[in-house]
């Protein structure tokens, strides 16, 4: 039913305007997981996730640069050997390169038991230009990172302070060195998502902190770290923890929390005047899943039009990545649903302008082990169209053989002439293509590393893939 809802509504909003869409997803062996993602000013787009390279090896951090129409242009790999590695956030700078938020067990103070912060700043081509470890007894987590108007550094996240945990906003300067540090205030646990600078030119901070149950918090900070003000959003016996913020054009504020326990949370949205002060809440019942209870959603503002919002929901016997689109009267517009192969889920969106949106995050996932990273950039109605002509893909059997192969590849489709076929490596980059014009054929590979590859038939009725195996 769901297949036939999505032919159907493909059908019914047949456009003639080409419009870039597109599923991918790249990987091979071991365990890939495109966890945030930011638009670049070339028009692109820079994923950071987690990568292993095999099934035993532990998480590094990866980024990948990629074009407007998701091919990978480059990956690189950041962390240490003996322990797991992950990122949080990942911001373009002023001058083409990027910040990464990190947090580290290989290469902290207590590794590779214990976390610290980690802070990567690379230039446009990712290669690294310094970092910066931030040391402390115990458990850190690091969630969020920004650059400010004169170019210095917001970050926050919580440490381990008197066996709590304390949400922390820290200021660095351009070049990474530590400026101050505030935290939020709070007798007990204090966690903080999210941090930028304010309109105003002021910072802000949002999280949750501890007064009876986790309430959602804001806290405003001078550029100086001197606290000015507080405020909280708390339903009774809930708990609430801020998954982002965002100043509207009108004035005031949207926030983005998610109540509950773990592993199902709703969406609580906050809407606020310009003091922070609530004009509305509204919480969806859809639950997504997260693994614990700092652990982020997709939500994106979508400009003067509503936003977006997703995750990972069970459908059947497997989980999906799921978009959930809400109009600026918090009513729901569409839900799609994502499932390229395996367990497959959405960890971060973006909406691009007013022309549609990207998610990264992971599909295939079969264990705990092997999953690889997950690209998709829909619509505005939230669909991929399989070409320029937005024509729906119809049925048609098409095979390739020998597989595992020495190198060369033939296939055979029934009714499909193919137009172009493209050869792409576990890390996305396209290392072969050729025209053609045939219904079956045969190719000879390049010279290539023997491994994992995905091959891409292109034709009238879309775009279709399988993967191979080099020997």
């Amino acid at each position: 039913m769901k297949f036939l809802s999505t032919i159907l509504l493909l059908i019914a909003t047949i456009h003639c305007s080409a419009q870039i869409t597109f599923e991918r997803s790249w990987g091979g062996v071991g365990y890939q997981d495109g966890q945030t993602i930011c638009k670049t000013s070339d028009g692109g787009f820079a994923i950071a996730g987690v990568s292993s390279s095999d099934t035993s090896t532990y998480l590094d951090i990866i980024i990948t640069k990629t074009n407007e129409y998701g091919d990978s242009l480059w990956t690189k790999t950041y962390g240490g050997s003996s322990a797991n590695d992950f990122p949080s956030a990942i911001v373009e700078t002023h001058d083409g390169g990027f910040l990464i938020s990190a947090t580290t067990y290989s290469l902290g103070f207590q590794a590779p038991t214990l976390s610290d912060w980690w802070i990567l700043r690379t230039d446009a081509n990712g290669d690294t230009l310094w970092t910066k470890i931030i040391r402390h007894v115990n458990n850190d987590r690091m969630q969020c990172i920004s650059e400010n108007d004169d170019n210095t550094i917001l970050c926050c996240g919580w440490w381990s302070i008197g066996g709590w945990a304390k949400g922390t906003l820290l200021k660095l300067s351009e070049t990474g060195d530590s400026l101050w540090s505030a935290q939020m205030g709070s007798s007990g646990n204090s966690y903080a998502q999210v941090c930028k600078q304010n309109y105003d030119g002021n910072y802000i901070v949002a999280g949750a902190i501890l007064n009876g149950t986790y309430g959602a918090s804001v806290f405003e900070f001078d550029t100086a770290g001197n606290y000015l003000a507080s405020h909280t959003y708390n339903m009774p016996s809930i708990a609430e923890n801020v998954n982002s913020i965002d100043h509207l054009p009108q004035g005031g504020y949207i926030i983005s929390a998610k109540a509950g326990t773990t592993p199902y949370y709703d969406v609580m949205v906050i809407k606020t005047d310009n003091n922070f002060d609530s004009l509305s809440s509204q919480i969806f019942n859809d639950s997504i899943s997260m693994s614990d209870f700092e652990a982020k959603f997709p939500f994106a503002l979508v400009p003067d039009s509503g936003y977006i919002y997703g995750g990972t929901v069970q459908v059947g016997a497997h989980m999906d990545a799921v978009l959930y689109r809400i109009d600026q009267n918090d009513n729901y517009m569409w839900t799609r649903y994502f499932n390229l192969s395996g367990e497959c889920k959405a960890d971060a969106v973006l909406a691009i302008d007013t022309t549609g949106f990207i998610f990264s995050g992971q599909s295939s996932l079969t264990t705990n082990i092997s999953a690889e990273l997950y690209l998709v950039r829909t619509d505005e109605n939230g669909l991929v169209l399989i070409n320029s002509t937005s024509e729906f893909l119809k049925p048609t059997s098409l095979v390739i053989y020998p597989n595992p192969t020495q190198g060369m590849i033939s296939w055979k489709s029934e009714g499909e002439t193919i137009d172009e076929i493209r050869i792409i490596s576990v890390n996305g980059a396209i290392v072969y293509s050729k025209n053609c014009s045939e219904a079956d054929g045969r190719i000879q590979l390049p010279t290539l590393a023997p491994g994992i590859y995905t091959i891409e038939f292109q034709s009238k009725q879309g775009v279709r893939r399988s993967k191979f195996h080099l020997n």
